[in-house]
């Protein structure tokens, strides 16, 4: 039994060392060339066909003459007759065999093997190329070319053009090694084709993609001059983020459009330097997109989650991009960082085409706008797979060309939507910016800042005056002004219950608030009256009316506050006239002083005191609701002609009840077209038709002060003797 299996065991081994044998034998035909092909007398360009297999280098290099002896070391033979695809590994040297005859009648042909793949679109040829004729055993390097290779050093000059020399006598047959690399590891298939040095070293015709290439350059050269201009005459951000945009833009296209020129003219000392910058100036447009993006949508406000993620974005693409040209020329293998820069790539990429995916169905105008220009731009990404699969690279930079010029069509597009937009806007803000603008103007010393504390601004102007510092005694103007006087209700019954210091804290309070909104409302406070403030309001009426009204809601949420920590509501009385003013400068050589001298201001204070005996918040008179723009805009009613103290003149008083609680707001609007219709019977001497309406109104709203005085003097007018020139004047005392 162990005999038996002891003979197996040695069977078996002779059996696998014969098939190893068999194997290696395989392995080391050198006399089979990956291709054979015989060069015909022709001057265009002839493609080989596909190589058959190709030798990769281990660990230990190998050089022609190991070649020659058959010496492979550790290298490793790739079959490529059935998939002629296989990964090129970063800064590996690669050898195949090369059977040519020349059947032509010139020997002045060249080698020039190109590559297609997934390999990066910045390496525009091989990193190195070599050739060696062998005859008769004899070594003869006949060619370099690659980016790894200075201009002169080359056969043939141009950067994308990898040919080398053959130099094939006709009518011979020559064997041809040829050893290539790239510095990135990538799926690699070899292409061969033999040009003429006449085809090869010709100007370059101008062609369709030439002609799109510069049509495209002239019209970001266009744009960005247009955009220049811009950001001159508005100084806005987002110009400028996109004239660095352009620029950037501008360079990558001449790059691109133009390669071997710009090579030769720059960089023919450097090639690779070449690549690097054609590197950066792709990763540098891309990041300038995302970030002219984030300027244009205002994500910072909008959308501040995606902005953050934005700029992380912004900082792989970089970061991917300087580790790149550091790993790519390194000098050793980099395979491993090629798997993980595809990986981290094809994570940033999707992660900026879900944010944008995801700007398309926002309500942001901007954000879809720039989307969609921004999708035009990665599905450039995808014309790869059309190059490879498809069509060729001709088609293909064409279709590169076309979407460029989309995407540029496309963001010049949403830029100027958005400045007919915000143009649009500051058209309509245009007079509240200008009325901010006199609020917030500067002064120009402190000491006229602090002077317009005491002097109101507004004042100094009247007099035709800059600051405190021009205004001279005597000097005054007449001015037509609304006049508001306001005063704080039961004051000094309210005062006597607080201390001195008490009752200071409580009226500094008061006027902090309500100072501001007459300034809000384009008035300014022209004295302090202790309990009280009277306001001039130079511009139109309607604003002076909406101040009053802000300062009584104001009051309202002031009590709600005092409410809550138990102290007393108080209330406030607003009355407002409109007339001539004089406006000047009283008092001595020592102590001058604003003063306004009218009797506009006598009127505008008789009214506010008339607040008391109506019960109501804010008063107005006829000659101020005359200037009114707007009066339908308010919640009026109209209260009587009045006869006041001092005055032989009557006033005919209207109240604006928008200003009271809700609740009276409620039952006085419920009510008005009885109150109105009351006080018209009233005016017309219709007593008995008038007490009806007035009653009702009364019925309602139980604390309407001016329904019930309306029907004290109904019942009076009913049991007494109206004289013929009754004209329903009130004479209050």
């Amino acid at each position: 039994m162990n005999f038996t299996l002891k003979y197996c065991f040695k069977y078996i081994l002779i059996l696998c060392g014969i098939l190893n044998i068999t194997v290696l034998a395989a392995q080391m035909d050198w006399q089979q060339p990956a291709v054979t092909y015989s060069i015909q007398d022709k001057k265009e360009t002839q493609s080989l066909p596909e190589l058959q297999w190709i030798l990769e280098e281990g660990d230990s290099a190998l050089s022609i003459d190991d070649l020659i002896n058959q010496n492979a070391k550790d290298a490793k033979w790739l079959d490529l007759s059935q998939q002629p695809t296989f990964f090129c590994r970063s800064h590996k040297n690669y050898w195949f065999l090369l059977n040519i005859k020349n059947l032509a009648s010139s020997e002045e042909f060249g080698l020039a093997p190109r590559f297609l793949g997934d390999c990066l679109p910045f390496e525009t040829t091989f990193l190195n190329v070599e050739a060696y004729k062998i005859t008769n055993d004899t070594i003869q390097s006949i060619g370099y070319s690659g980016t790894a290779y200075k201009l002169d050093e080359r056969d043939y000059s141009g950067l994308i053009n990898s040919m080398v020399h053959l130099n094939l006598n006709p009518g011979f047959t020559k064997q041809v090694w040829v050893k290539l690399s790239m510095p990135n590891g990538c799926n690699l298939k070899v292409k061969l084709d033999i040009e003429t040095q006449e085809l090869a070293e010709q100007p370059r015709v101008f062609d369709i993609v030439l002609g799109f290439g510069m049509l495209l350059l002239g019209i970001i050269f266009a744009l960005l001059f247009i955009t220049i201009m811009m950001y001159l005459w508005s100084r806005e951000t987002i110009y400028l983020w996109f004239i660095f945009l352009l620029s950037s833009l501008c360079l990558y296209r001449i790059s691109l459009t133009f390669p071997n020129e710009v090579f030769i003219l720059l960089f023919s000392e450097q090639p690779r330097l070449f690549i690097y910058i054609i590197t950066f100036l792709s990763t540098l447009v891309f990041t300038l997109l995302l970030q002219f993006g984030r300027v244009y949508i205002r994500t910072k406000v909008s959308f501040p989650k995606i902005h953050l993620l934005i700029g992380w974005l912004i900082a792989l693409f970089w970061i991917l991009t300087v580790a790149g040209i550091y790993f790519r020329d390194s000098g050793f293998n980099a395979d491993w960082f090629d798997s993980i820069r595809k990986v981290l790539t094809g994570f940033g990429l999707l992660c900026t085409l879900s944010v944008f995916i995801y700007f398309l169905f926002t309500k942001d105008r901007f954000a879809r706008f720039y989307s969609f220009g921004i999708l035009i731009t990665c599905s450039i990404l995808f014309l790869r797979f059309i190059e490879v699969y498809t069509v060729g690279r001709e088609l293909q930079k064409v279709l590169r060309l076309l979407v460029s010029f989309g995407f540029v069509v496309t963001l010049a597009l949403a830029l100027a939507y958005r400045f007919i937009l915000l143009n649009q806007q500051r058209e309509n803000a245009m007079q509240e910016k200008l009325k901010t603008e006199k609020e917030n103007m500067e002064q120009l010393t402190r000491i006229n800042i602090a002077s317009n504390k005491f002097v109101p601004q507004t004042f100094l102007q009247f007099l035709g005056k800059k600051n405190i510092l021009e205004a001279e005694l005597g000097e005054f103007a007449e001015k037509q002004v609304t006049v508001l006087f306001s005063d704080i209700r039961d004051y000094t019954s309210l005062s006597e219950s607080m201390s001195p210091k008490d009752t200071f804290r409580f009226v500094a309070s008061f006027n902090q608030r309500m100072g501001p909104i007459i300034q809000q409302h384009n008035g300014f406070i022209n004295q302090y009256l202790g309990d009280g403030i009277m306001a001039l309001f130079p511009e139109n009426a309607d604003q002076t009316l909406r101040g009053a009204i802000a300062m009584q809601k104001e009051l309202l949420c002031y009590n709600t506050e005092r409410k809550q920590t138990g102290k007393k509501e108080i209330r406030m009385g607003i009355g407002l006239h409109q007339g001539d003013l004089i406006m000047g400068i009283i008092g001595d050589d020592k102590r001058l002083d604003a003063a306004t001298i009218s009797d506009t201001v006598n009127i505008a204070s008789r009214i506010e005191t008339l607040t008391k005996h109506f019960g109501a918040a804010i008063l107005l008179s006829e000659t101020f609701l005359g200037k009114v723009e707007m009066p339908d805009a308010f919640h009026l009613r109209f209260l009587g002609k009045i006869k006041v103290k001092g005055k032989q003149k009557p006033v005919t008083i209207y109240e604006c009840f928008d200003g009271d609680t809700l609740d009276s707001f409620n039952f006085k609007k419920q009510t008005l077209e009885d109150f109105n219709k009351g006080t018209q019977h009233f005016y017309n001497r219709q007593f008995s038709e008038a007490l009806p309406f007035f009653q009702a109104v009364l019925s309602k709203n139980p604390g309407d002060t001016p329904a019930g005085l309306f029907i004290e003097r109904t019942k009076k007018a009913l049991v007494m003797d109206i004289p013929e020139d009754w004209t329903g004047i009130e004479t209050i005392l």
